[in-house]
């Protein structure tokens, strides 16, 4: 089951990130000039943002790194670049996988031009959703399938909870699921945070159309996983208006 195309989709921010194999224990500052420049860049038309962020090492501890991201004139789709690491993303209103799946590709393009190395040993497809049922308080199974079980908890109804958990298909894609309840920008709302984070990384991938290949199977993984997530009556909500 794939995900289905909705009038109003709950996607907050779409990410495709790539991790790459390198040496380099800094970031080349000349990467965002040249992948600025690339004709292939062109709708990356604004003011470039650089700031520091705290990244977790692989050894669990936490890191600041240098970023740089490259936006669109409209701030709504995002370039961002970071020591081996590039993402591309995009805000909402999501525009669909039709007009996503080209500018990953693009981007992408550009940025083998742009650098030596085209190896990549993690590719990740994130979708961030933010469920708005248009009642207050409303119980979170109204809108997910799995939300945590009130069985052990006598006379009980549950109201807020965040719940994380990490799979690994048999074809070694990962799946990281992050449910929780949001605090509603009106109190007339309830509001339900789904995020589906589809990564592989279990071999390096150098070849263009092998990786091109993961990111589309990550999004297929990403889309079915969400479906199966959601009620009847969040599809209903989804294709309102």
């Amino acid at each position: 089951m794939s995900a289905r195309q909705y009038k109003n989709p709950p996607i907050e921010e779409a990410v495709c990130e790539f991790t790459f194999a390198s040496s380099a224990q800094q970031f080349d500052l000349t990467v965002p000039g040249r992948l600025k420049v690339h004709p292939l860049m062109k709708e990356y038309s604004g003011e470039p943002q650089t700031q520091n962020i705290q990244v977790i090492s692989p050894n669990q501890l936490p890191i600041f790194e240098f970023r740089v991201q490259l936006p669109t004139g409209d701030g709504r789709r995002l370039v961002s670049l970071r020591r081996n690491t590039l993402a591309i993303s995009v805000l909402r209103p999501y525009d669909g996988w039709p007009n996503f799946k080209p500018r990953i590709e693009s981007v992408l393009d550009a940025f083998f031009d742009a650098i030596s190395q085209f190896t990549v040993t993690r590719i990740g497809v994130k979708y961030v959703n933010r469920i708005i049922v248009p009642m207050a308080g409303a119980h979170p199974a109204r809108v997910l399938t799995a939300p945590p079980s009130e069985d052990k908890i006598l006379d009980a109804c549950l109201t807020n909870f965040t719940q994380f958990a990490e799979f690994v298909r048999t074809d070694k894609v990962k799946v990281l699921l992050t449910q929780a309840t949001l605090q509603p920008v009106a109190q007339d709302k309830t509001e339900i945070l789904l995020d589906v984070d589809t990564i592989w990384d279990h071999q390096p991938l150098s070849d263009r159309n092998e990786i091109f290949n993961m990111v589309e199977k990550l999004h297929e993984v990403e889309g079915a996983t969400f479906e199966r997530l959601i009620t009847d009556e969040a599809r209903r909500l989804f294709d309102a208006g």
